[in-house]
């Protein structure tokens, strides 16, 4: 019997298994259909820098002695936000609207506070219905589409950055207008809160003109030249005082204006001594 009873149950098993196996493949054995994920695109609407300072002072007295007092905090906050710009895209394609991979916060030595940084991305709604598939109104409100942040309470010294971002799916062709909100914060604080400095605090709006076409993605050719992303506007490499590529060191060792041997004999002699250096043992 109950050899019987274990058979029923592995043809009953062996059904389910065929089945949903058939379901899968669809009617004469098709392949299930392979479902991609929406290509996605960043656009970075502000590159954030935040900082709380403790600037020091020194007091010189008669007999040269230098004594060092703290100064008061302070905090520093910047968005370097993008100017508003136009966006066109495919329909389907996913766009996500952060801050930039850049932004960073700062904690200087000496130094206590929070810092933090938002982006509100809102969507402007037409008063008529419809106005998005032939243009925007003029006349409408301004719906929330999605917020993101980050802050932290901290102590310097200490370095911070964070990914804050909104992402939207352009499903249906049409134009839609957005506005970016990016709020920049650092408030210094004393570690028993009972004061609280000047708050420093930097915030923009970016609109964004966004066209979606029904067309495919390598077809969808800009009406305009997007606006510079913010790091690539503002960015800049630090001015090089010394050439890496070239030796920065005179072959004219000894000063005299004259490469020649003496200057060999010299830069020998400084490799020899520096060679002999005693060593100080540990053991």
């Amino acid at each position: 019997m109950g050899n019987k009873k274990s058979a029923v149950i592995f043809l009953l098993a062996a059904f389910v298994l065929f089945a949903a196996v058939a379901v899968a493949e669809g009617p004469a054995g098709a392949a299930a259909p392979t479902i991609l994920p929406a290509p996605t695109m960043t656009y970075t609407v502000a590159s954030p820098r935040m900082s709380i300072v403790r600037p020091s002072r020194y007091q010189i007295a008669a007999d040269g002695t230098r004594t060092e007092f703290v100064g008061t905090p302070s905090g520093v906050a910047e968005n370097f936000a993008r100017k508003d710009g136009e966006l066109k895209v495919a329909a389907g394609v996913r766009v996500v609207f952060c801050l930039s991979r850049a932004l960073e916060g700062v904690w200087y030595d000496q130094t206590y506070g929070r810092l933090g940084t938002s982006m509100v991305l809102q969507r402007f709604v037409p008063a008529a219905a419809g106005s998005n598939a032939t243009g925007v109104s003029a006349e409408g409100t301004w719906a929330e589409v999605g917020t993101d942040k980050a802050s932290e309470v901290r102590k310097g010294p200490s370095i911070t950055s964070a990914k804050v971002g909104v992402p939207l799916l352009f499903r249906e062709p049409g134009v839609y207008l957005l506005r970016a909100i990016v709020r920049t914060e650092a408030q210094p604080l004393e570690p028993t809160l009972t004061v609280v400095w000047p708050l420093a605090v930097d915030t923009d709006t970016v609109v964004i003109k966004v066209k979606v076409v029904n067309r495919p993605i390598p077809e969808v050719i800009p009406d305009e030249q997007p606006t510079p992303d913010p790091d690539v506007e503002n960015i800049r490499p630090l001015f090089k005082e010394i050439d890496a590529n070239t030796d920065s060191l005179s072959a004219d060792i000894n000063g005299d204006e004259i490469v020649d041997i003496a200057d060999l004999m010299t830069l020998s002699q400084q490799w020899c001594q520096e060679k002999q250096i005693p060593l100080t043992s540990i053991d």
